[in-house]
């Protein structure tokens, strides 16, 4: 068995433990840096999408007159953007709560406040 001698310093790290913490540290500051660049990314309100999504379908042929309308905040793609989605409903009087006469689902960029996506949406029969 070998005995390090008593005026001989202890072992030094290695440059090598402390380069991958540095690695990691350095990408969970990237990952940070990507998916929540310092900001919501929500430069549109609520109620300018709102005003946006109903003038998109006021113009859209086949539009209607809602009588409900549900606005939510979501996050899509990759990395994730946020957009307002909005759903506007024309209710069935004969019908439940969840029955309706017609739908019209559009998507509002909450950065940009552009329509990404417009959708009609018919009742099913079953």
């Amino acid at each position: 068995m070998t005995e390090t001698p008593p005026n001989e310093p202890p072992a030094r790290r290695t440059l090598g433990n402390r380069k991958w913490v540095l690695v990691g540290t350095g990408m969970l500051l990237l990952i940070i840096l990507v998916f929540f660049d310092g900001c919501s990314g929500v430069d549109v309100e609520q109620e300018d999408a709102l005003a946006t999504a109903r003038a998109a379908l006021q113009t859209a042929p086949g539009s209607f007159e809602p009588d409900q309308s549900e606005i939510r905040l979501i996050r899509r793609g990759f990395p994730p953007r946020p957009a307002w989605a909005v759903v506007f409903t024309l209710t069935d009087p004969a019908g439940g709560r969840d029955d309706f006469l017609r739908q019209a689902a559009v998507v509002v960029d909450a950065g940009t406040g552009a329509v990404t996506e417009f959708e009609f949406i018919e009742p099913s029969d079953g």
